[in-house]
């Protein structure tokens, strides 16, 4: 007997139970740990301030439904219309950030108003009583911003993150275009299981929303027909944009979420199981903490010494060496009921020692008892750039950065993590504000180089390493990345190349074996 209903465009008709568990174990073989589903689900079409979305309340009570009763998701929450204020959309998040485990997986929907300051380039999703077109500094309050929802993306324990965004403003969240993949690739679905991913699929509607959503029609449409017992979301983006959403007045788009930490380069995969749910008998209880106010805006300190360390290099290249240095302390203000300054020197000898783990724990207790400490926030932003959490750095330098947006060291700082998530644009745009500031910050130059030969600007990244050397011809990072530069252009320049690697080594710079084995191929 037939228990699903077949889907257009080439996806066949599952048959019955017995057929679709003999499919589930051929494509994921017998002993394959599969997640536990959980999702969030955001649906507002009644607003106090803005225009009506008909459709955004319907549709996610429907897909919280499909979730729950086909897919097993055993943890479902729903905010609806006056549910879905900022306050509690946030507190959801934070739920989710502090429950969440390394074998669960994650959906995050959303549907509603949304609004993009291109001058910004800030997108926000609109809660239910988000005001009406406000100011960006009012609308940081009263509306969320998806950086911030990134953010939390990033911070999340669960292995697999879909978010699946129907309002306008979408594509802001996606790091890449993606094309759709085949179905039926048996491999990578096991494969994608075992590794960690921030996926997003969005409706990419341009201006005001519809009066229906095609997107969330045909959304539904596939996950209630079950094309087949086992598909990834890239799979599910591919037969959406099949069923013609982009002949709505819509790109729709897909991928992996842009900067994402986590992100592993897979895909979150859907496992048709007929309402079956796991969850763990030893599941956490629900968490009511309210988000914290640590990155809330700031009192104005004075501003930190620089904490240097190891400068980044060009692309796939080994880092250059540690400039030394220590992290510096700010003055406390007002003695709070924890001793501050103990706590700063503790983490400053901490992080002398590479103990990363030990420094950001004692900032962490420094935030907690005061979160306006601009000190702190940086200093736990360089300890997070150390330890590879990019994207976590990249939300304290800039929250230093809203109270103090000429803070030279964040904006350094900002600069170098945007260049290692290959963010170049954004990463030469900060490095040009922090250099209008100081135009002879040799370091500023060294990072901008960098930058510029990310995004391919060969003759601009030259300018800006020769730059630094004119500022500081012993700067030896900088001759090591003009030596890499040199090397690896088309056709390379490999006697200045070899010029430059040798001064960078005669000043302490260490030995590139890939470096000198490209040299030493012209003689």
């Amino acid at each position: 007997m037939c228990s699903a209903v077949s889907v257009a465009h080439g996806v066949g008709v599952l048959a019955t139970s017995q057929v679709r568990d003999e499919i589930v174990t051929r494509l994921l073989g017998e002993n394959v740990r599969l997640p536990v589903y959980h999702a969030l689900i955001v649906g507002i079409s009644d607003y106090v301030h803005w225009s009506k979305v008909p459709w955004a309340r319907a549709d996610a009570e429907k897909l919280a439904q499909v979730l729950s009763s086909k897919y097993g998701f055993s943890d479902t929450r729903l905010l609806l219309d006056q549910e879905a204020t900022r306050e509690r959309i946030l507190e959801e998040l934070e739920r989710l950030v502090g429950e969440m485990r390394e074998n669960d997986a994650v959906l995050i929907y959303f549907a509603g108003q949304s609004f993009f300051f291109s001058s910004a380039q800030e997108a926000y999703w609109i809660p239910h009583d988000g005001v009406a077109f406000a100011p960006r500094a009012q609308a940081d309050q009263k509306w969320l911003r998806l950086y911030e929802v990134r953010g939390y993306l990033s911070r999340l324990k669960a292995r697999h993150v879909l978010l699946l965004n129907d309002s306008s403003c979408s594509e802001w969240m996606i790091h890449d275009w993606h094309g759709g993949r085949n179905a039926g690739e048996e491999s990578r679905y096991r494969q994608a299981l075992g590794q960690r991913s921030r996926w997003c699929i969005a409706s990419g509607y341009r201006d005001a929303l519809p009066s229906e959503s095609r997107f969330g029609n045909r959304l539904l449409q596939v996950l209630d027909g079950i094309p087949q017992p086992v598909f990834s979301a890239s799979d599910l983006a591919g037969w959406i944009k099949d069923g013609g959403v982009e002949f709505q007045g819509a790109r729709m788009v897909y991928g992996p979420v842009r900067a994402a930490n986590g992100n592993e380069g897979s895909d979150f995969v859907f496992v048709e199981m007929g309402g079956k749910s796991l969850a763990p008998k030893d599941a956490l209880p629900s968490m009511a903490s309210k988000k914290e106010e640590v990155l809330a805006a700031h009192e104005a300190r004075p501003v930190r010494q620089e904490v240097m360390i190891t400068p980044p290099t060009l692309p796939d290249q080994p880092a250059a060496a540690a400039s030394g240095g220590d992290i510096k302390k700010a003055p406390a203000k007002n003695e709070p009921k924890v001793n501050v300054p103990a706590l700063e020197s503790e983490a400053q000898r901490l992080f002398a020692r590479n103990d990363l783990d030990g420094a950001a724990l004692l900032y962490g207790q420094i935030l907690k008892a005061e979160p306006r400490h601009l000190t702190a926030l940086s200093n736990l932003g360089v300890v997070l750039f150390q330890k590879g959490n990019l994207m976590d750095a990249e939300v304290m330098f800039r929250t230093v950065l809203e109270t103090e947006p000429r803070d030279l060291f964040s904006l350094s700082m900002l600069g170098r993590v945007l260049s290692k998530q290959e963010r170049a644009k954004e990463a030469v745009d900060v490095l040009g504000r922090a250099l209008a500031i100081e135009p002879s910050n040799t370091s500023c130059y060294n990072y901008l180089g960098i930058a510029y030969g990310q995004s391919g600007e060969y003759a601009l990244a030259e300018r800006a390493l020769l730059k630094a050397l004119q500022l500081n011809k012993d700067f030896g990072e900088a001759h090591y990345n003009l030596a890499l530069l040199y090397a690896t252009q088309k056709p390379p320049f490999l006697e200045l190349a070899r010029k430059h690697y040798r001064i960078a080594r005669r000043l302490h710079v260490p030995e590139d074996p890939e470096l000198e084995s490209l040299l030493s191929l012209v003689k």
